[in-house]
């Protein structure tokens, strides 16, 4: 019950949406260009690796769309290294208000730049089940330069 969905050519997918259809999937590894939509809500871990450009500077249509649709992660990873600022996490009137993460224990960032992890975790609602920080650690970053993760 895992799978990796990939595409070596920068054009493949990159104006169509992916629809996976696996009722049992648990495990799910993206590095695609393009958007993906899992039609059932049985994933448990999500790992988008940075080349996933689409989902991740789309997050309406990607990343976002894709965390509110699976309401049983566990374990989210994923990278914002390749954004720029010309992507829509700063803007929260072109994305949902917030994404309810009720079973997330684990999610992993890595990036250089903090404007966005801050950006996405105004759009996520983790439901009590992290623990919070104090307002002098902003989200327990480390070195974000050597692109450690969350």
């Amino acid at each position: 019950s895992e799978m990796r969905v990939g595409s070596e050519l920068p054009e493949d997918y990159t104006r169509k949406v992916i629809q996976i259809d696996a009722p049992n999937l648990q495990t799910a590894t993206l590095s695609v260009r393009g958007l993906v939509e899992f039609i059932h809500p049985s994933l448990s871990t999500l790992h988008v690796d940075q080349g996933s450009v689409e989902i991740l500077r789309n997050p309406t249509h990607g990343l976002l769309r894709i965390l509110a649709n699976q309401p049983r992660l566990k374990f989210v990873s994923t990278s914002f290294q390749s954004l720029n600022s010309d992507t829509y996490w700063g803007d929260p009137s072109k994305t949902p208000s917030s994404v309810r993460l009720n079973q997330l224990t684990r999610l992993s960032i890595s990036t250089w730049k903090l404007p966005d992890v801050m950006s996405f975790f105004q759009h996520i609602d983790q439901g009590g089940t992290l623990p919070a920080k104090p307002a002098s650690t902003p989200a327990g970053l480390g070195n974000s330069r050597a692109g450690k993760g969350l």
